[in-house]
C-alpha cells in the first residue's frame, strides 16, 4: 500500500474520485461545495500551508482513496473534510484505514490533538473510523429547511459576541454540555457568534457559517430558555440571513435534543442522524500495518482447528 501527501500528479486521480467523495464535516457540507470550491480541491495539493492536506492512499489492486483534513489557526481539533470514494458496503476498506492513519499522522505533525469526523451512524465509514481508533463522543440530528419563512414576531434581541461575554459563554458551555464532549463541542473559533444575554446570564450561544451553497448553524440554548427556544433560534436565523432563500442546516447534539420541538415548529425537517467521532493524536505515531481481508482469511485458514477462535478473535 503507498500513502503519501497528494501531489501535482495526483490532481487527475483527485478529481476523477471527487464526485464520489463523502462529507465528514457539516459545516463544509452545508456552506461550501469541495467538488468546485479551489481551497476544498486544491488547498491540500497547492496550499498545503493554510491547514489543508489532502493524502493519497493506493493499493495494488489499483483501488485508490483520497481524504482530506482541515486544521484551523489556533485551534487543536483538525476535521476530516472528506473520504473519496465512499466506502460501500460489504467493502474491503483496508484503503480507507490506510488513508486515515496517514491523515492522522500528518495531523500529528500539524500540531493537531485530535482528528474530529461528523458521520452518518448508519454508514460503512462508521465501522471503519471505529477500527481507525475514533471514539463517538456525542451523536446528532441534522435539521434542515429551505430558506428563512418563518420571520417569528420575537422580543428576542441577540448580538454579536464580545469579548465580555467569554466568562458567560463557559458557564453556559458547562451547564448544557458533557465535560467529555466539551473540548470538541466549541464552535471554531473564526466562526461568527451570537449571545442572547437575560438577567445577567447568556441563555442562547449560536454560531453560524455562511456560504454560496447554504448557511450552518450550532445553537447552545440553557434548558431555562426551553419555552421560548423556537423564537430565540428564530430571532437569531432572521439576524444571520434575514432575506435568504438557501438551504439552512441545523446541527442538535443528543444532550440537547429538547430543541427538536423548537426545529419542528420552525419548520425543518430531520435530516441525517451522525455520530461525532473523535480519534487522540499522540506523538510519534508509526504507519498501522492494516491488512486485507483476503490476508486475514488466509491467516485464519492457515492455523489448525483448534486455534481458530484464537485468530478470529484478533481481527478488527
Amino acid at each position: 500500500m503507498d500513502t503519501h501527501i497528494a501531489g501535482i500528479t495526483d490532481w487527475p486521480m483527485v478529481r476523477r474520485l471527487i464526485d464520489q467523495s463523502v462529507t465528514l464535516e457539516n459545516e463544509s457540507a452545508f456552506t461550501a461545495d469541495i467538488k468546485t470550491t479551489t481551497g476544498g480541491l486544491l488547498g491540500g495539493i497547492i496550499l498545503p500551508s493554510r491547514g489543508l492536506c489532502t493524502v493519497v492512499a493506493r493499493a495494488d489492486t489499483h483501488v485508490a482513496v483520497t481524504g482530506q483534513l482541515k486544521l484551523r489557526v489556533d485551534d487543536s481539533n483538525a476535521h476530516l473534510t472528506y473520504l473519496s470514494p465512499d466506502l460501500m458496503p460489504d467493502t474491503d476498506d483496508t484503503p480507507w484505514l490506510h488513508a486515515l492513519d496517514a491523515l492522522a499522522r500528518e495531523a500529528g505533525k500539524l500540531r493537531a490533538h485530535t482528528l474530529v469526523a461528523e458521520v452518518e451512524e448508519d454508514s460503512p465509514l462508521y465501522t471503519t473510523l471505529r477500527t481507525a481508533g475514533y471514539a463517538v463522543y456525542a451523536r446528532q440530528q441534522v435539521w434542515i429547511r429551505q430558506g428563512l419563512a418563518t420571520n417569528m414576531p420575537s422580543r428576542f434581541k441577540l448580538r454579536e459576541e464580545a469579548q465580555t461575554d467569554v466568562g458567560d459563554v463557559y458557564a453556559l458551555m458547562n451547564a448544557t454540555i458533557p465535560k467529555m464532549v466539551q473540548s470538541v463541542a466549541m464552535p471554531p473559533g473564526d466562526m461568527p457568534r451570537l449571545v442572547y444575554r437575560e438577567g445577567g446570564r447568556i441563555l442562547a450561544y449560536v454560531a453560524y457559517s455562511l456560504g454560496k451553497r447554504g448557511i450552518y448553524v450550532i445553537p447552545y440554548l440553557h434548558p431555562d430558555i426551553l419555552p421560548d427556544a423556537a423564537a430565540v433560534i428564530d430571532a437569531a436565523l432572521q439576524m444571520i440571513a434575514p432575506t435568504s432563500k438557501l438551504p439552512i442546516g441545523v446541527v442538535v447534539r443528543r444532550y440537547q435534543d429538547w430543541l427538536g420541538h423548537a426545529m419542528e415548529r420552525l419548520g425543518f425537517q430531520c435530516g441525517a442522524e451522525q455520530a461525532v467521532m473523535v480519534k487522540h493524536i499522540t506523538a510519534g505515531m508509526r504507519p498501522t500495518g492494516f491488512e486485507s481481508l483476503q490476508q486475514r482469511f488466509e491467516a485464519v485458514q492457515a492455523k489448525p482447528t483448534t486455534q481458530t477462535y484464537g485468530a478470529l478473535s484478533g481481527v478488527r
